[in-house]
């Protein structure tokens, strides 16, 4: 209807025994979702450096992407190194090289809980009603908007203060190498090896801060002042989660390549594979609080943290075969076989 209302709880905002509160008209806010989020940006840089001689090629590069969320406080920022190389060491024998290094830093919004729990800043902004202003919300130390004097009870965190003083970060670095040597050993007859591994290691930290907000204050029927105790709280949390994965795959390949006659021509492949995943992660928890507001490790928890350990490896290695007839080079015979061995089937029948 138009008409200036108080739209904050009301507060003691300077001290002086009163209560004090923001007005504005009891109205729409024109852009008000849109408000709340900010215009997202990406910045790329990459420097490379390549060069060849005879039998001899090489590539390095190096990119970094920034990137800034939606969302305050969201970001995505990346580092990564590649260098390749190619040489040819003699008439029949082929070698190529090539290594990769990423390094990604990132923090995310909390997200899967709802609103009145206090931990998803886009569930309590969806929720606010309309004539609710974010671009004010956005001052979430101001009296009139932090955890004490916030309007909300049901969405009862400021989301700007979910988004800034929540976390949620992770680090992550990949490291991936592969190498392969190729030797012909006849015309149309090569034997081929390859080796790659992979390590990612990644680490998460996710926290909540601790907050017990006063008896809410709320303006009822004719400004009327009544009181609520139904704003979340929080004891505090910090979980600290790392993973390390080690990846391996190699490989030997015979290949012949043939013309039969005119017409026809033969393509085979043999060989043998070997693949390995291993993966170690382990989990700590903050039980009942921290003992230190705003202290974020597990030697700060109220009790004696808890943690979780997981380790797997997973293998399976096989042969295989290829082998195509084609015909005028427009239709095609092909026959293919494979047998591998899996750790993860029973030994007496694992193939």
């Amino acid at each position: 209807d138009g008409v200036v209302r108080p739209w904050t709880s009301a507060i003691d905002s300077d001290g002086d025994g009163s209560l004090e509160a923001l007005t504005r008209p009891y109205s729409a806010v024109r852009n008000q979702l849109k408000d709340f989020f900010n215009t997202g940006y990406t910045q790329t840089h990459s420097f490379n450096l390549s060069g060849a001689t005879d039998g001899f090629s090489y590539f390095a590069s190096y990119g970094n992407t920034n990137q800034s969320g939606v969302l305050d406080n969201t970001y995505y920022k990346r580092n990564n190194f590649t260098f390749n190389s190619s040489a040819k060491l003699s008439e029949k024998l082929q070698s190529d090289f090539k290594v990769t290094y990423a390094n990604v830093r990132q923090n995310t919004a909390q997200e899967g809980s709802r609103a009145f729990e206090g931990n998803n800043a886009y569930a309590m902004a969806v929720q606010s009603p309309i004539n609710i202003p974010f671009t004010e919300l956005r001052d979430y130390k101001s009296p009139f908007h932090d955890i004490n004097g916030y309007w909300g009870s049901y969405s009862s965190v400021n989301p700007y203060y979910i988004l800034n003083e929540y976390g949620n970060q992770a680090e992550i670095d990949n490291f991936l190498a592969n190498a392969s040597i190729t030797y012909e050993i006849l015309d149309g007859l090569s034997l081929k090896g390859t080796y790659g591994g992979n390590i990612v290691s990644t680490q998460t930290d996710v926290w909540t801060p601790t907050f017990f907000p006063d008896t809410q204050l709320f303006w009822g029927d004719d400004a009327q002042i009544g009181t609520r105790n139904s704003k979340h709280e929080s004891l505090g949390e910090y979980i600290n989660f790392t993973n390390r994965t080690f990846t391996i795959d190699a490989s030997v390949l015979a290949s012949y390549n043939k013309d039969l006659n005119e017409d026809f021509t033969l393509t085979a492949t043999a060989g043998y594979n070997f693949f390995q995943r291993e993966s170690k992660s382990l989990t700590g928890s903050s039980v009942g609080g921290l003992v230190v507001p705003g202290v974020y490790n597990l030697s700060n928890s109220s009790q004696t943290p808890t943690s979780n350990m997981n380790r797997n490896q997973y293998r399976i290695y096989g042969f295989l075969g290829n082998a195509s007839i084609g015909y005028k080079n427009s239709a095609f015979l092909e026959f293919s076989a494979r047998n591998d061995v899996s750790s993860t089937l029973p030994s007496e029948n694992n193939s």
